[in-house]
């Protein structure tokens, strides 16, 4: 009875290795896409609950003059990110970088929203010396910015998504932000990433400062 056994095990290897390579490369794939699925939303710690940052990462290029911290009153939750830059000479230039890394199992479009508060009077720069903000996301083929943001004492701008979505957002108050991504997300591990950019203004025109509130990000299929 082994002996038999056996026979047909060796059998079953034998016709596997005889196989054509795309016999073999359509098994891996099929076992590859039933051991990775897409949760719900792609990011963990989306609304900063767990009272860190991780698996968040921060990188201050310049760290005297950029921070982040967990606050409290997140939007309809407990916490939230506030991230802060202050650049008080016309040299200096605040800039850092918030990051998440995730896998993505489905090649195809995916949307990006979040939450976002900026309190009135927290940003102040002269344009072209506007405080701002990049959105990229990196995937094994490359990368792409995926929306900007400018923001005012008394309200902010945003461009996302393609086709290319302009608004013009109040201050003091909670809001949601959007975007069908530009293009495919392709398979494999993958970045988002948040840079925010405080530049010093010019002699005699005050200090380059912002302080806002980041809260409930989803990177999610597109319906």
């Amino acid at each position: 009875m082994v002996k038999i056994q056996l026979f047909y095990s060796l059998a079953f290897v034998a016709s596997t290795l005889a196989a054509p390579s795309g016999v073999l490369s359509s098994l891996f794939s099929s076992l590859d896409k039933r051991a990775c699925t897409n949760p719900s939303n792609m990011l963990k710690n989306a609304g900063f609950e767990s009272k860190s940052i991780k698996p968040w990462v921060y990188a201050p290029y310049y760290p005297k003059l950029t921070s982040q911290k967990i606050v409290t009153s997140g939007y309809k939750s407990d916490h939230a990110l506030q991230i802060s830059g202050l650049a008080t000479t016309q040299n200096e230039y605040g800039f850092s970088r918030l990051e998440q890394n995730f896998t993505n199992c489905k090649f195809g479009k995916y949307d990006l929203s979040w939450s976002m508060y900026l309190p009135k009077g927290a940003a102040q720069g002269l344009d072209p010396r506007q405080p701002g903000m990049t959105i990229w996301v990196y995937d094994p083929r490359g990368q792409g910015q995926v929306g900007t943001l400018a923001f005012g004492p008394n309200s902010f701008n945003s461009s996302l998504g393609y086709p290319v979505q302009r608004a013009t957002h109040k201050t003091n108050q909670w809001v949601n932000l959007s975007m069908k991504l530009p293009y495919n997300i392709n398979v494999g591990k993958c970045t988002l990433v948040i840079n925010w950019i405080v530049p010093g203004q010019e002699t005699g025109k005050g200090d380059g400062k912002l302080t806002l509130k980041l809260d409930n990000f989803v990177l999610k299929p597109s319906k």
